[in-house]
């Protein structure tokens, strides 16, 4: 009896552990993957923001010449 409750409890704690390892693994890749789609976004918007405001300062360089 007790060699049983001794091996049901190793077979909980290796399970555990090893559940454990395996979320902390996937959260890891999931959360890297959210940044990763976050931080190509804002590096998109921010390139737009910089040929929006190349393309204004250009335009504006442009017209002072004319003058």
């Amino acid at each position: 009896m007790l060699t049983y409750i001794s091996d049901l409890a190793g077979a909980v704690v290796v399970s555990t552990a090893a559940a454990y390892a395996l979320f902390r693994f996937l959260s890891k890749k999931w959360i890297e993957n959210k940044f990763s789609k976050s931080l190509e976004k804002f590096k998109h918007r921010q390139d737009i923001e910089i040929n929006r405001l190349q393309l204004e300062i250009d335009t504006t360089l442009s017209g002072t010449l004319k003058i």
